[in-house]
């Protein structure tokens, strides 16, 4: 299933996006993963350094059997930004993720300096769907 970015803490699902896959029988999800690193001054962040990627048949979570398979995670060395948060997907106009094959992550990065907060960005990636 879903996984904390490490073991001390449990896995926590809080300002997740979900979509339909392109297929509309997969549920994806994209959640910022815990715990949260430390900024330049040693205080724990507020929002994540990592952004995980997993999907499920949408069968599973209708019938209540389903379970998370992770297929990626976004971090710092993706991006070249300490933090990563604030993720979506792109969709179609049906709110369906359009390709079968690729995925388009939108995501905010960030440093971790005291005036962090004006380092805020746009930006995205986009992943191959294994």
């Amino acid at each position: 299933g879903l996984t904390p970015a490490d073991d001390t803490v449990p896995v926590v699902l809080h300002n997740a996006d979900f979509a339909l896959g392109h297929d509309r029988k997969t549920l994806w999800v994209v959640r910022p993963q815990h715990p949260f690193g430390s900024d330049d001054c040693g205080a724990r962040n507020k929002v994540s350094s990592r952004l995980q990627i997993a999907r499920m048949p949408l069968a599973g979570l209708l019938d209540g059997t389903g379970r998370w398979t992770p297929v990626a995670v976004i971090g710092p060395e993706d991006t070249g930004f300490p933090l990563n948060h604030n993720a979506a997907f792109a969709r179609d106009p049906a709110g369906i993720l359009p390709d079968p094959r690729r995925i388009r992550i939108n995501f905010t990065t960030a440093d971790t300096s005291p005036d962090s907060l004006w380092t805020y960005t746009l930006r995205w990636l986009v992943l191959d769907v294994p």
